[in-house]
């Protein structure tokens, strides 16, 4: 289990104290963001005893409070304790072999919670389900988890159309729908990642259900009611196939960036190249670029069936990062060079967080951490927005790096330099045009009950 040293936390939590401190003056909500943390810094000291950050195991974090989510964020990911995390990828993986310990194992720890979440959802307790929009285990900040619910409620209607159960498909998959609406309109601080990440979930349900698109009546109005900025709708218009919806969509407006790295590199680099020699192309696949798109579940349940653990996992990733650096100019993608896979990364979750940005809720960049250097998981980091000389807190996971800036409406589109390492542009991997682009703010019609 990977540890951070308290101070580290402590540091993190002061300064964004102290940001919110030099800045209050100028933005009332950042000042009311300062409150919020002095609150939870007294209530950590009055339960336990102690001045440092802790984990808040059990809390409420109110998704409106974004500091206070914020400091939870660093709090829970400070522990550095992967167990739940992995729990949770491998009891939604559908690869995953449901006879082994660690399956049954995850399934004993989550099986409760989801089984509520699955039960309010189909009753249509709107209520509960926002409730259950908290942490599913201490891992996440709230809202990660309940994006998971959104996951297996999405997961499971696809399993149910391929029993032929039309009702029961149709019955998950607008309960996945509902709940992915409930948690887009939240303002917090991670709520527009959420956001893009729930419907695009939900949009590959239809995908999924498109075949039996004829025995829902709804099937037309809820695709019409999806946001705009998720332009997955025009693909589903013309019956792609998923992969041509896929690639269709990054290419038009990168609804996930990220994965764009899937696309890509096929066509651009030579996958003798990429793949060290002691990998098969499907190890090397399953281990590296899934495993760092977000797709943790499929990494983990292939993992599991193959018998392979995930410190390998991690070990494979480390070693063909080592391997691409050797090869000095070998990955281009989309006409750029870039050293290293973990350079595309940053440069792809950059433009993810520039593009949540433009929504004016607030401004999340990548950040590639001291030196040039990736952060451990489960280490935090601090380092300086080049734009507003701010200190900023890095909360990282698996998965991505993402930093959290108490600018909240600052809209800045420049390349982004952290402390030691090198800017990467983002116009090399996507036009200018599509670059500038801004979301139309356009919320889905409610589907709620009358008096919600």
């Amino acid at each position: 289990m990977l540890k951070v040293h308290p101070s580290k936390t402590l540091v993190c939590a002061l300064f964004l104290v102290g940001t919110a401190t030099l800045t209050g003056c100028r933005h009332s909500k950042v000042g009311q963001l300062r409150q919020e943390l002095e609150s939870v810094q007294a209530r950590i000291k009055s339960k336990y005893g102690v001045e440092k950050p802790v984990d808040l195991v059990g809390e409420r974090i109110p998704a409106k409070d974004n500091g206070v989510a914020m400091l939870a964020a660093a709090m829970r990911v400070g522990r550095g304790d992967n167990k739940m995390f992995d729990a949770e990828a491998l009891y939604l993986s559908p690869r995953s072999n449901r006879q082994s310990p660690e399956y049954l194992e995850a399934e004993r720890l989550l099986k409760p919670k989801f089984d509520k979440l699955m039960e309010a959802s189909r009753a249509n307790c709107w209520r509960t389900m926002s409730d259950l929009a908290t942490p599913i285990t201490t891992n996440y900040p709230e809202l990660s988890q309940a994006r998971l619910g959104v996951r297996l409620l999405i997961t499971r209607a696809r399993q149910s159309a391929s029993r032929g159960d039309v009702t029961a498909a149709w019955s998950d998959f607008t309960a996945g729908y509902r709940l992915a609406k409930l948690l887009s309109n939240s303002p917090s601080i991670e709520g527009v990642l959420t956001q893009i990440d729930c419907w695009s979930m939900v949009l590959r349900g239809f995908e999924i259900l498109l075949p039996l698109r004829d025995k829902f009546p709804d099937y037309q109005a809820l695709l019409e009611s999806v946001p705009d900025e998720l332009d997955w709708r025009t693909a589903l218009k013309f019956e792609y196939t998923s992969e041509m919806a896929y690639r269709e969509t990054l290419r038009r407006n990168g609804v996930r960036p990220i994965l764009a790295v899937l696309q890509y590199v096929p066509d651009t680099v030579k996958e003798a190249d990429l793949v060290p020699s002691e990998f098969t192309r499907d190890e090397w696949i399953y281990t590296n670029f899934i495993y760092l798109g977000q797709k943790w579940e499929e990494t983990l349940g292939w993992a599991n069936e193959k018998g392979i653990t995930m410190d390998e996992v991690r070990r494979r990733w480390k070693k063909t990062d080592e391997h691409v650096r050797s090869q000095p100019d070998r990955l281009r993608i989309a006409g750029a060079v870039f050293p290293s896979l973990s350079d595309v990364f940053i440069s792809l979750m950059r433009f993810s967080a520039q593009k949540a940005a433009t929504r004016g809720l607030v401004r999340v960049v990548a950040f590639q951490g001291k030196n040039g250097r990736w952060p451990n998981p489960g280490e935090i980091e601090v380092g300086t927005d080049p734009f507003m000389n701010q200190p900023l807190r890095v909360a990282y996971g698996d998965g991505a790096c993402v930093v959290y800036s108490l600018d909240i409406n600052r809209q800045d589109d420049g390349g982004y330099d952290s402390t030691g390492s090198t800017s990467i542009d983002t116009t090399a991997v996507y036009p200018p045009d599509l670059r500038r682009r801004r979301f139309r703010n356009q919320q889905a019609p409610s589907t709620a009950p009358q008096g919600r």
